[in-house]
């Protein structure tokens, strides 16, 4: 027996819509690269070996700013804060 549920999250108007005009970003394959680098240096046991704070600057680099796309204040995205 199929149960619907009945407290929904999203609209289903809602989602169709949103999913309907999703677009994958540019450079998603150099992205997904630097991800997979990561994924390698951990299964190798390379990261076992060195001291997380030395990582923090190629982590906070690769996954937030290439990966992910955010901006530093100093870089600037163009946008003005409200």
């Amino acid at each position: 027996m199929s149960r619907q549920p009945t407290n929904t999250l999203f609209h289903d108007k809602t989602l169709t819509t949103a999913i309907r005009a999703f677009t994958f970003p540019a450079g998603l394959s150099e992205r997904q690269g630097k991800v997979l680098q990561w994924i390698d240096t951990l299964k190798s046991g390379t990261l076992d070996q060195v001291k997380e704070t030395s990582l923090h600057g190629s982590f906070l680099a690769d996954i937030f700013q290439a990966i992910l796309g955010y901006r530093s204040v100093i870089q600037g995205s163009g946008q003005a804060w409200d």
